[in-house]
């Protein structure tokens, strides 16, 4: 009996690692994309503004490619600052946008839900594949 445990903890390795690298394949947010990097190139080259990312894990990979701003950053200390913002909003977008002066929104097509980007002043949408790049009014 003790002979087996190896052999079936090994294939519940192997199928878990093959589950995972399936899953990983079919993200659109847990790897970066040409199409991602594209988006980002794009914003590198845009006049300074501050950028929120949806999904929030994107905030690092944006601030580190671009060397610009983005709304996050909350490393260390700075938790109480993104209170209204994070891990929820505390307030409408529309606020948000207003009192953090959001020049710039990253995401990709069907993450935000509907009423948010009508809540969204656009100035003009960047589409790259699924990857979108709103400019703010």
């Amino acid at each position: 009996m003790i002979d087996n445990i190896p052999f079936a903890t090994s294939m519940a390795s192997i199928i878990e690692l093959v589950s995972y690298l399936f899953k990983l394949e079919q993200s659109k947010t847990a790897k970066v994309y040409n199409e991602l990097v594209l988006a980002i190139k794009d914003f590198q080259n845009m006049p300074d503004g501050l950028m929120m990312c949806f999904p929030n894990h994107w905030h690092d990979l944006v601030a580190y490619k671009t060397n610009k701003k983005v709304l996050f950053r909350g490393h260390g200390f700075c938790f109480k600052l993104l209170e209204p913002i994070f891990p929820r909003f505390l307030k409408p977008v529309s606020e948000i946008i207003v009192d953090y002066k959001v020049k710039y929104i990253i995401s990709y097509e069907g993450y935000l839900p509907e009423h948010f980007i009508n809540e969204v002043p656009v100035d003009s949408l960047k589409t790259f594949g699924d990857y979108r790049l709103y400019s703010l009014k």
